[in-house]
Formats: C-alpha cells, sequence, structure tokens
C-alpha cells in the first residue's frame, strides 16, 4: 500500500450513470483489492472513497463506478490529464483457484469482477441487473470471448428473475469455485446457497469505507471469528468464515 498520485487517462459514460475511469500508474493490483481516491479538490475535506480494481492496463489501471453521490459525481466530471490523490492498493483481494470458476456479478458489483474473470481457469460468468439498461461489462466480456449468461429482474434482457435463481438453474455439478460480489441481498442468498451445497466461495463485500487502513472500526464486518475490518481484512472473505 502506497500513497501516489496520478493522471487521468480517460473518463467515460459507458450507461447512464455509470462510469469507467483510467487511472495512469505503475502499479500491481490484485482483484478484489481496491483503491482509496480523494474525491474533492486539494482544499476541500472529504473522505476517500473505495474503488476496486476492475481492469489492469498496460499503462495503468481502471476503475468502474456509479455516480449516485458527491464523491462519484466529483469523479464523473474530471477530464483526461487531472490528478488524483490515491492510497493502495488496499485489503486483501481474491484467492484464484486452478478448478473451474463460476462468477456471479450483482449491478456495480461487476466492477470488482472482470479482471479476476480474465485470471481464472475456464471461468463462467453470470451478470445480473434490475433493468437491461443497467446491465454492465457484457460486450467487455464478449471482446475478451467470454459470453456471459444475464438476468434482469424485470425480464427486459435474458433470465427473468434474480442471478441467484439463474445461477441454481444453469448448474449441473458443484465442482467448481464461486466468486461474488453484488447488494447484501444477492450475497445473502449466495452465502446461503454456498453452505448449503458446500461450495467453496469467495465474496467480494461492499461496505462504507472511512480511513482505508484499518485504524477507524467504521467498516466492521461480523463473521465466526467475531468483527473484522472490510477495508483490512476484506473486502473479500471466504464463506466459510462467515
Amino acid at each position: 500500500m502506497q500513497l501516489f498520485k496520478a493522471k487521468i487517462g480517460y473518463c467515460k459514460e459507458i450507461a447512464p450513470s455509470y462510469f469507467k475511469m483510467a487511472i495512469l500508474a505503475d502499479i500491481e493490483a490484485n482483484p478484489g483489492q481496491f483503491f482509496h481516491i480523494k474525491c474533492a479538490n486539494d482544499n476541500t475535506f472529504r473522505l476517500r472513497r473505495p474503488f476496486s480494481l476492475h481492469r489492469k492496463l498496460e499503462d495503468g489501471f481502471e476503475i468502474l463506478f456509479e455516480k449516485k453521490g458527491f464523491g462519484t459525481e466529483f469523479l464523473s466530471n474530471l477530464k483526461r490529464g487531472d490528478i488524483l490523490d490515491i492510497i493502495g492498493p488496499c485489503g486483501n483481494g481474491f484467492k484464484i483457484m486452478k478448478k473451474q470458476s463460476i462468477i456471479i456479478g450483482g449491478g456495480i458489483g461487476i466492477a470488482p469482477l472482470f479482471e479476476l474473470a480474465l485470471r481464472c481457469r475456464n471461468p463462467k460468468i453470470l451478470i445480473g441487473a434490475k433493468t437491461k439498461d443497467s446491465l454492465l461489462c457484457v460486450d467487455d466480456f464478449r471482446k475478451c470471448k467470454i459470453e456471459p449468461l444475464v438476468s434482469t429482474d424485470d425480464g427486459s434482457l435474458g433470465y427473468h428473475g434474480f442471478i441467484t435463481d439463474l445461477f441454481l438453474d444453469s448448474i449441473d455439478s458443484i465442482d467448481f469455485i464461486l466468486y461474488a460480489c453484488g447488494p447484501s441481498k444477492m450475497l445473502d442468498s449466495v452465502i446461503k446457497i454456498a453452505k448449503e451445497k458446500n461450495i467453496p466461495c469467495q465474496i467480494s463485500v461492499e461496505s462504507i469505507i472511512a480511513c482505508g487502513v484499518g485504524a477507524c472500526l467504521g467498516c466492521a464486518y461480523k463473521t465466526k471469528n467475531g468483527y473484522k475490518k472490510v477495508c483490512k481484512d476484506g473486502p473479500v472473505f471466504d464463506v466459510s468464515e462467515l
């Protein structure tokens, strides 16, 4: 983990209120780790915001985010060449296994899963969203020769229903590792399925993160062994811990 400043390569809207940003920095990070970014001008005090590594680039890395508050609105208005103040990479990422992987992303939860999929063996990708307009990264996966299965809550594209139901309908064995990130209700369902079927599983937990280094205890997350810090012990947890 280090504190550094980096230029923006691009910031583009890929769907209504969803943005991809390229950050030009020679730094290594693992899928599931995050960067804590100052989302304000230098003379303004604001808490940093956590953004997962979305994709490794030749000259840096990408983040994927939804514009829904002051911090992400600030980021969405930045341009090529603007400078960001960043701490990272932070936290613990996914442990990549050699067996086949199934990767489930719900909404913006697909953000930390793209680079993971590129590094996994023979990945199967499931992407869920409320509507077809909020499905993310489908074409990006196809460009990488990975055909995702998709679901929408309203049936506007793909499977009509929740992504966890599509997952149950699409598996014919349990000889795989499961990775997931998404809304808390989705993750609760994934955890329940993994435990009932004895499927090895890792999830990336979303949380409000203040300090990013495990000092403030603001992102405490309940596990079998007491409360853990999402920013330092996570954001990726093995389901066996939960």
